[in-house]
């Protein structure tokens, strides 16, 4: 990956969607893609939590839109964001960043399956299988490329299983502990 290209992915009225943005030559500018259709704006922070946007490129070529953004909901990381009399919720989820792993963590019908966000060995469980844990408590260290990364329980629950042990080499998207 070049330095200044972000990848994410994006829960948008319940669609996931992938975006790739890279800084274009000029201050403010990018350009990337949104599902794999091409787009180019020009982004200007108003104030915080304030943001102007004019497309360059695609549908709406030319349009000037004002973006509000709400804090995130603590609890499930939902945002929202005001696009002219139009509000949408959305979630965003960077595969680099710890907010977006815990969030990606998948339920089952209340089962909580805590997956690795990338390949690395496990180098301490905090916790012992049958325990009770709250919301955000660390379950497991992974170490990846000489960083060690605390994967958290997304909510309460008790550890029903265990499924690692420390000092054992993991897969991106492996199942490590189930929450229910």
């Amino acid at each position: 990956m070049s330095a200044g290209l972000v990848k994410i992915q994006l829960l948008l009225g319940g669609v996931l969607r992938s975006v790739t943005l890279t800084r274009g030559e000029r201050e403010g500018s990018y350009a990337g893609d949104l599902d794999g259709q091409a787009v180019e704006f020009d982004a200007v922070s108003l104030m915080p939590g304030v943001l102007s946007l004019i497309l360059r490129s695609g549908t709406g070529a030319g349009q000037s839109y004002q973006c509000v953004f709400d804090q995130a909901d603590p609890e499930t990381g939902t945002r929202r964001v005001s696009i002219g009399s139009h509000t949408f919720a959305y979630q965003v989820y960077d595969p680099r960043s710890l907010t977006g792993r815990s969030k990606r963590a998948r339920q089952d019908e209340g089962t909580l399956l805590l997956k690795a966000t990338m390949a690395g060995r496990v180098v301490r469980l905090l916790v012992e299988q049958g325990a009770h844990v709250e919301s955000h408590a660390g379950i497991v260290v992974i170490e990846a490329m000489k960083m060690q990364n605390e994967l958290r329980a997304q909510r309460a629950g008790q550890v029903t299983e265990l499924r690692v042990a420390e000092g054992e080499m993991v897969s991106a998207g492996q199942v490590l502990a189930v929450i229910e």
